[in-house]
């Protein structure tokens, strides 16, 4: 798997993170950000799909999210981190990338600025730049 800096994003869960990644939920994440903690330069994080899945309003809780990270996308470039999303539920293409459960779907490329790419196969990204 070949991650950069950036938001990096696992099209399915298939093997945990290489070595040197700090594990962490997507609230725990959120959170430090939020109060302005030094975060560690490789994180794999858990926990995408249970998020915006089970948010009664998911384009809400997307549209937060992606408002702290363009808030904080200057200082994660300075900083030179990569994070690595990793969703427990397979994603979906279909001209953008979704998460799925039964009847309730969630657009993860809206998260960052529709600017995810595929990258690899199995592997999408985004830059800090949105």
């Amino acid at each position: 798997m070949n991650l950069t800096q950036g938001y990096n994003v696992l099209l399915k869960e298939e093997e945990p993170p290489e070595e040197g990644f700090a594990k962490m939920s997507i609230i725990e994440f959120l959170r430090e950000i939020r109060r302005g903690q030094e975060l560690p330069k490789r994180m794999a994080i858990y926990g995408l799909e249970i998020l915006l899945l089970t948010s009664g309003e998911s384009r809400a809780t997307t549209k937060f999210i992606r408002n702290m990270f363009r808030e904080n996308n200057r200082l994660f470039r300075e900083k030179g981190y990569t994070f690595l999303f990793i969703p427990r539920k397979e994603l979906y293409v279909n001209r953008d990338v979704y998460l799925r459960a039964e009847d309730k779907k969630a657009n993860v490329s809206s998260l960052f600025g529709l600017r995810l790419q595929i990258k690899e196969v199995g592997l999408y990204y985004a830059d800090f730049v949105f």
